[in-house]
C-alpha cells in the first residue's frame, strides 16, 4: 500500500504544473495544428454535477493533448452558473492551449461535429436536449477532421486523475 502511495505521489510531482510558468491565458497559446490546416478546437459542455464535470474535463484534456486541439470549457449552463460565472471564474488549465468561449465564438469555426451542433454550438447545455442522440456523443477513438468538436459530457469516458493536477484554482 505504501509503495502504491509513493508511486501516486511521485506521478503527481512529475505532472504538477509549474506555478511560475506562464499560463495559456497569459501567453495566448495558439492551437498546435500545422500552419496549412485550420486551428482545431474541443468545446467541452456539461449539465451535470461537479464530480462528473471533472471526470469529463479529465477525459477531454487527454483527448485534446493526444490530438493537439485547443480546449474551450463552457460551463455556463443553468446547473453550474446560469451564464453568470463560467469555468474560468474558478479554474485555469495549465499545460494545454485553452481559449475562452468568447474567443471561440469570435473565431466562428465552420465545420462542427456532432453535426447536430451545427450552427448552434454556442447554445447553452440543457438537460432538455443534451442527452438526446444527435447532441450527445462519446469522444471518438481517433481524431475527426472537423475544426470544432463539441463534447457534451455524455456517453462513455475515461478518468485521468493526473490531468486534474493541471488545474489551478483561481
Amino acid at each position: 500500500m505504501q509503495r502504491r502511495l509513493n508511486l501516486v505521489q511521485e506521478r503527481i510531482r512529475m505532472t504538477a504544473p509549474n506555478p511560475t510558468a506562464p499560463t495559456s491565458a497569459q501567453t495566448h497559446i495558439q492551437s498546435p495544428a500545422s500552419p496549412e490546416s485550420l486551428p482545431r478546437y474541443l468545446l467541452v459542455k456539461a449539465h451535470v454535477g461537479f464530480a462528473d464535470r471533472l471526470q469529463c474535463l479529465s477525459h477531454a484534456m487527454a483527448y485534446a493533448r493526444k490530438y493537439r486541439r485547443t480546449l474551450c470549457i463552457d460551463w455556463t449552463d443553468s446547473a453550474w452558473s446560469d451564464e453568470v460565472e463560467g469555468f474560468s471564474t474558478y479554474f485555469e488549465i495549465c499545460g494545454l492551449p485553452v481559449i475562452s468561449r468568447e474567443e471561440l465564438w469570435s473565431r466562428a469555426p465552420t465545420s462542427v461535429w456532432p453535426v447536430a451542433w451545427g450552427n448552434q454550438w454556442e447554445r447553452r447545455a440543457d438537460r432538455k436536449f443534451i442527452y438526446n442522440e444527435p447532441y450527445a456523443c462519446t469522444l471518438p477513438d481517433e481524431d475527426r477532421p472537423e475544426e470544432l468538436l463539441v463534447y457534451a459530457g455524455t456517453g462513455l469516458r475515461n478518468y485521468f486523475a493526473a490531468n486534474l493536477c493541471e488545474l489551478r484554482v483561481m
